[in-house]
């Protein structure tokens, strides 16, 4: 089933969309440039042209550049996508098409420019941004569209990226591009894989009780603070895969997410995870927060409470300018002297401890007698309808402002629930609405809310 929205840029729709172009051999001495507007050019031969406002902004885009744009056009290509969905694909295309139309716009400036390549790819020019930038945001499209298409971040299991290059004899292929982490690690300049000296060693508590550590990975959610529109929060994540592909997250992970020495070893091997970094973020002076979960019941035990705090103060004294620690698991009904207590215990080690409830709490009496820095919720796992989440919104935060506390939701995935969060009066948002997961904490940048809304305004 062949592509049937029309080429795009930067979310207004123009032209022919140009269907399985092919690439002619150029001459061996040709430009780069040349090169691909000599295969665009030869691709009307019996087939759909490019439209001509796309074949306009991509030689502009080729043309303004000493380099000759080289590094800036990319293929996504789903061919992988398309045969993991077999017979299934036929019906499920339209809204691939429309997944990958909504996730490239929400990427692209005015200036850059798209359109559909075949009936599983689509050619991709930017204009501003140097080389590793592209192929950073490049990498975040594919990982956005996996976690939409097929619910993984994995995106180079099913969807590849690649750049458009040209070989020593002319002609054009397309070159696979390192998996997002590499490209995170190139652009900041550390190692692609971090050598086991930098790791500290991940504790193991438990005798008999230590949970499987192959196959669990780590990722970071980025959180904007709306007030100054700046990103420069992490929240570390442990995910995992099952056997027949699925991923989990969090503390679902766990055979038994019930067992409190389960819960408090991955609490432990998040906080090794975390340590890592904040190492690498006190080396380069980056102005960045990592978030860390910590379970009610690591806490709350006496066994895995002193084993946790011990490990804190050992390897997290160090890092407390740089952490935020947010309390999760809290049971209905859980004492808030209780509350007060453990995050008593947690605040010497970090810059402020949060505290995350069900969206449906309606009072926060000694949280703010708790210094707590915020309280927030989850919409990862809720299914409710968008009506009711946006009331329990609305009442979340006028109980939290009642206490004088800021207010904080992970799992935004829609703009209209975006658009709630801030009337609502939150203080800090996250979620794919608004940016991908992270391999690594980025340094802090300015998030321009508005890019969020270009699509829905023509733009």
């Amino acid at each position: 089933m062949e592509p049937s929205w029309p080429c795009f840029r930067a979310g207004r729709k123009f032209g022919v969309a140009l269907l399985n172009m092919e690439f002619p051999p150029p001459m061996p001495n040709s430009s780069f440039p040349q090169c691909l507007l000599n295969g665009l050019d030869a691709a009307r031969a019996g087939k759909p042209p490019p439209s001509p406002e796309f074949e306009k902004k991509l030689r502009e885009i080729l043309g303004q550049h000493g380099d000759g744009g080289r590094g800036r056009v990319y293929l996504v290509e789903l061919e992988p996508l398309r045969r993991q969905f077999g017979k299934k694909w036929d019906i499920m295309a339209g809204k691939i098409h429309n997944a990958v139309r909504e996730t490239v716009e929400s990427h692209m400036s005015a200036a850059d420019a798209c359109t559909p390549y075949a009936d599983t790819s689509y050619l991709m020019a930017y204009s501003r941004l140097d080389r590793h930038e592209i192929q950073l945001k490049c990498s975040l499209i594919s990982r956005e569209l996996a976690r939409r298409l097929i619910g993984t971040e994995s995106a180079y299991n099913e969807i590849k990226i690649k750049e458009a290059t040209v070989g020593d004899d002319g002609r054009i292929a397309f070159t696979e591009i390192a998996d997002i982490g590499t490209v995170m690690n190139n652009q900041t300049g550390k190692p692609s894989v971090k050598s086991e000296s930098r790791l500290l060693a991940e504790p193991k508590l438990w005798a008999g009780d230590v949970i499987d550590r192959d196959g669990i990975r780590f990722i970071y959610r980025p959180l904007l603070a709306l007030r100054g529109m700046i990103v420069s929060t992490y929240i570390c994540l442990a995910i995992k895969q099952d056997s027949v592909g699925s991923f989990f997250s969090g503390y679902a992970i766990l055979p038994d997410p019930s067992s409190t020495l389960q819960i408090a070893d991955l609490d432990l091997l998040t906080m090794a995870t975390a340590a890592t970094e904040l190492s690498l973020i006190m080396e380069t002076g980056a102005k960045t927060l990592i978030s860390l979960p910590v379970h009610f019941e690591t806490i709350a035990n006496n066994r895995t409470r002193t084993k946790y705090l011990d490990y804190c103060g050992r390897h997290l004294k160090k890092y407390a300018n740089f952490l935020v620690f947010e309390l999760v698991g809290l049971p209905e009904g859980a004492p808030q002297s209780r509350i007060v207590e453990l995050a008593g215990m947690l605040r010497p080690f970090a810059r402020a401890v949060i505290a995350r409830f069900t969206m449906d709490r309606k009072t926060f009496g000694l949280c703010r007698s708790a210094n707590l820095h915020a309280v927030g919720m989850d919409l990862y796992y809720h299914h409710e309808g968008e009506a009711s989440i946006m009331r329990q919104f609305n009442r979340f935060v006028e109980a939290a402002n009642k206490e004088r506390l800021k207010t904080y939701v992970h799992g935004i995935h829609t703009i209209s629930l975006n658009t709630a969060a801030i009337a609502a009066g939150f203080d800090y948002i996250g979620g794919y609405a608004l940016s991908s997961v992270a391999e690594s904490p980025m340094p802090a940048r300015r998030y321009d809310l508005y890019s969020m809304y270009r699509p829905l305004l023509g733009e």
